[in-house]
């Protein structure tokens, strides 16, 4: 039995809203794979040791104490609380923390308070999300902004400060 032209064309239709739904979910999938990769290794404060990447909150971090931190998996781990860099001793941590071009603080010591620390992560975050989505070829940045946007507002970050 030969097929009419208005079932061919509907054939033609489902097998093109067919490819289309296909193509959504795999650009749904892919900007779910951003957002995942912008949260959990971007936005996450980690310990920055190569093997390590301990996850640390900055509730955890006692602002009366100094920013040369400690991981806390392994004591021998010793990195800048600004930059994240891993410093190696305690002593090369505070003497860089000191100096850390990212430092808040007007007069660079080595202790903040929680607002300097959040404002610095924040520019942080901000310049590794937009360096990201610079850098990624083929991402629909719009859509990842978008799917990121919760995450980004709850960390202080300002969406519209991200190009497209």
């Amino acid at each position: 039995m030969q097929k009419d032209a208005f079932e061919m064309e509907a054939e033609l239709e489902f097998k093109k809203r067919e490819k289309a739904a296909v193509e959504a979910a795999l650009k749904d999938k892919t900007v779910t794979e951003h957002r995942k990769y912008i949260e959990d290794q971007l936005l996450t404060l980690r310990c920055p040791v190569d093997g390590c990447g301990q996850v640390f909150i900055a509730d955890n971090i006692d602002f009366k104490q100094c920013l040369a931190l400690k991981c806390s998996r392994n004591d021998n781990h010793n990195f800048c609380g600004w930059c994240l860099m891993d410093c190696g001793t305690s002593n090369t941590a505070h003497r860089h923390v000191e100096h850390c071009a990212l430092n808040e603080n007007a007069d660079n010591n080595l202790w903040t308070t929680r607002p300097l620390f959040d404002r610095c992560h924040q520019k942080r975050w901000l310049r590794l999300v937009q360096n990201y989505l610079n850098e990624t070829k083929g991402i629909d940045k719009k859509a990842v902004i978008d799917a990121c946007a919760p995450v980004l507002q709850a960390h202080g970050i300002d969406v519209d400060q991200l190009t497209i």
